[in-house]
């Protein structure tokens, strides 16, 4: 046995014998690692998943980031509709995240908290590109790609091996092994005590989003609750069209069957047409108001007065020409929630003033490109 090694170290082949009593670094270099017995399959396993949790945090973080204000529906779509691919898709980029930490800090946080250290059989540190082949084998065939319920399998199966004191596969195809660095109480207590945060914070979160997206889309098929089931297929529904006439305008247009429709008054007895979608977290509005005399920014600023309750309107408002009439917009979302929003805008042709509401609780791209779509054709029927 090398000289040094402590009585609890797993015993090693006889080419990682010979390839200790060559070391490639000066012996005081690798003695620490050397030393010290292979990392068991309990800190292995808890290293890795903190780890992994912290680096694809950070790659939402930057995903969402850059997605954000080109589409602000993209994240939210990719997290909640398609939460196991964006998985997939991401993973990689954590392992990525992986390599960097063990290239710039010479370690990733769960591993230093719990004192652990991958290195070559022979206790030197990995080159970059080693550190990348090894997190590609990972990701290959430690995870199977990240593919929901499959990845199960091979995390059972590095398990076992490492369980009975065996390399993890990727790490005997590389010469690569996990020590165990004896750590102190310290780096343990603050591993548990992150650990815990990370799942209890996770939970807070997952519960926070569930409850608001419930409270978001209830809000808004309150208004549409006699409407047809909301499970209906979008691209079923898509496949049909109706004709609405203007009542006022006389103008008719085609509308897709997704959005249904539906007459109501407001509290001063005036009409207005509420287009619910058959997401279920969009609704349409439409309506109209006759004041003579009146200016848009007078106009808007009673909207906004009548209002300001429920809703708290963003500073950027923008008035414009629509097909030559003056119009203003803004957004706005809702005081009790700030996952429900909407978005206004306020034409005026002649006395009517002409308002179109996109009232959106948890979009997606589809349900912005479907409003933004039915908005087009309604305002093609006032001009």
């Amino acid at each position: 046995m090398f000289p040094g090694i402590c009585p609890k170290c797993h015993a090693v082949n006889a080419d990682e014998s010979l390839a200790r009593e060559q070391p490639s670094e000066p012996a005081h270099g690798n003695a620490a690692i050397l030393s010290c017995p292979f990392a068991t399959a309990w800190p292995r396993y808890l290293a890795r998943t903190f780890d992994v949790f912290i680096e694809m945090t950070i790659v939402v973080a930057v995903f969402a980031a850059i997605t954000l204000p080109l589409a602000p529906g993209i994240p939210q779509e990719f997290f909640s509709l398609n939460a196991f691919i964006a998985g997939v898709i991401l993973l990689p980029f954590a392992l990525v995240l992986d390599t960097l930490f063990h290239i710039t800090v010479k370690n990733t946080p769960g591993k230093a908290l719990l004192g652990l250290r991958v290195r070559d059989i022979q206790g030197n540190r990995l080159s970059p590109g080693k550190h990348v082949k090894r997190n590609s084998l990972v990701w290959v065939i430690g995870y199977w790609l990240g593919v929901p319920f499959f990845e199960i399998v091979p995390k059972i199966l590095q398990w076992d091996h490492v369980r009975e004191n065996k390399p993890a596969t990727y790490d005997e195809m590389m010469g690569v092994r996990v020590w165990a660095k004896p750590g102190g109480f310290v780096g343990k207590a603050a591993f548990a005590i992150l650990f815990i945060f990370l799942i209890v914070s996770y939970i807070i979160g997952a519960v926070y989003r569930y409850k608001s997206e419930r409270h978001a889309i209830a809000y808004v098929q309150s208004g549409a609750s006699s409407s047809p089931s909301a499970s209906r297929s979008h691209r079923a529904a898509n496949r049909y069209l109706y004709y609405w006439v203007n009542p006022v305008t006389h103008s008719g247009a085609d509308i897709p069957n997704s959005w249904k429709i539906k007459a109501r008054y407001n509290p001063r007895g005036e009409k207005y047409w509420m287009f619910p979608y058959a997401s279920g977290r969009v609704i349409v509005f439409l309506g109209d108001q006759e004041v003579p005399g009146e200016s848009i920014e007078d106009y808007k600023n009673a909207y906004m007065k009548a209002h300001e309750k429920n809703m708290s309107f963003e500073k950027n408002e923008n008035y414009f020409k629509d097909h030559g009439y003056l119009a203003w917009s803004n957004s706005a979302v809702l005081r009790s929630s700030r996952d429900v929003g909407e978005r206004i805008e306020i034409l005026k042709k002649g006395d009517v003033f002409w308002r179109i509401v996109v009232f959106k609780a948890q979009v997606s791209p589809q349900d912005m490109g479907a409003s933004n779509k039915l908005k087009a054709i309604l305002l093609s029927t006032i001009y």
